[in-house]
């Protein structure tokens, strides 16, 4: 974990060991406290995509009357990634409360990663959000279509990834109603590559010069979800799932080549479907969960710095920013109550 965030939350850290720790279990039957560990691993593939369209129309210089084309450009990734877990439970009666870290334990190469530059056109089509569907109610990460894409590069993805979270279940007769607050930092590394091509008016593949970016984000998220669990067989338990999320993204886009940093902050809204699946014994518990999750933010986009005075100009404007994600998620897990 990265020590800025070791001295962030150490504090808040401290206050929430106390609370489960020193605080006596109290319930309508105190005989219902209990405890549970459990180590689990999730195996994730995951799309990251953030965007900023293109104008429809050209940018007229006021002093020369020169016409400037508007750009836009998408940073994606495709990834498939482990992380490393440990959540810790204390349930009380009906409520149950509970202190959730997972780490990629360092950073790993897997995935692929785009970098895409476009110009606009009066007949490109923006949707203001990812979450509109396209036709045929096809849903994608990409908020610009039809747009001329001028250049192209691909890149070796790296990640270092890093969360922790604080939640809190309400169970009764009618399901399970749940609370939980989930910080994210996820650094992505644009590494070398194949090779590139720009295509304004034929491809040329041109050596890729070692690390080209690097993507910094961070993610306060709050999720409330519904699941109701049963028991079809002794001991085989299932419990579908639904959520929704809001979030607030920060990310931080440095280009080493170009001495450019770009800063943008959405503010977004999400969804989850799982399913969970798990065999009870004694007070053990082995299980397999999935699922299928959704991100959809906008919010606005500003560059300082810039190795040219065009790019410098743009350091007194915003642009706005669209970061859409998608990502389908297998853990395994084990429980041990005590």
């Amino acid at each position: 974990m990265p020590e800025f965030m070791v001295r962030k939350f150490r504090r808040p850290l401290l206050l929430v060991a106390v609370f489960l720790l020193g605080v006596p279990a109290y319930s309508r039957d105190s005989r219902e406290a209990t405890w549970s560990i459990s180590p689990f691993i999730d195996f994730n593939n995951s799309q990251y995509v953030l965007e900023t369209p293109p104008d429809k129309f050209p940018f007229v210089n006021p002093l020369t009357g020169q016409e400037t084309f508007p750009n836009g450009f998408r940073l994606s990734t495709q990834l498939e990634y482990m992380l490393y877990g440990l959540r810790i439970n204390r349930g009380w009666g009906s409520f149950s409360f509970s202190l959730e870290w997972a780490t990629t334990a360092g950073r790993i190469r897997s995935g692929e990663a785009r970098d895409d530059d476009f110009y606009g056109h009066p007949f490109i089509k923006t949707r203001n959000n990812a979450s509109q569907p396209q036709k045929d109610f096809k849903d994608t990460n990409f908020v610009t279509t039809g747009a001329h894409n001028w250049s192209s590069t691909f890149h070796y993805l790296t990640r270092n990834e890093d969360q922790i979270a604080l939640g809190m279940d309400y169970d009764s007769d009618y399901g399970r109603f749940g609370l939980e607050a989930r910080y994210l930092y996820w650094k992505d590394r644009f590494d070398g590559g194949p090779g590139y091509a720009i295509s304004e008016s034929h491809p040329v593949f041109l050596p890729s010069p070692g690390r080209v970016l690097s993507l910094a984000n961070n993610q306060y998220r709050l999720e409330f979800t519904y699941g109701y669990r049963f028991q079809p067989w002794n001991g085989i338990v299932f419990e579908p799932q639904a959520g929704i999320r809001i979030a607030w993204t920060t990310v931080t886009d440095f280009h080493p080549y170009r001495l450019l940093h770009a800063y943008s902050s959405t503010l977004g809204w999400g969804a989850k479907l799982g399913l969970d699946a798990a065999y009870a014994w004694e007070n053990q518990k082995i299980g397999i969960a999935f699922y299928q999750e959704r991100y959809y933010s906008s919010g606005s986009l500003e560059q300082r710095g810039g190795s040219d005075f065009q790019t410098r100009l743009a350091n007194f404007s915003t642009a706005p920013v669209y970061i859409n994600t998608s990502l389908r998620r297998l853990r395994l897990y084990y429980i041990f109550e005590f």
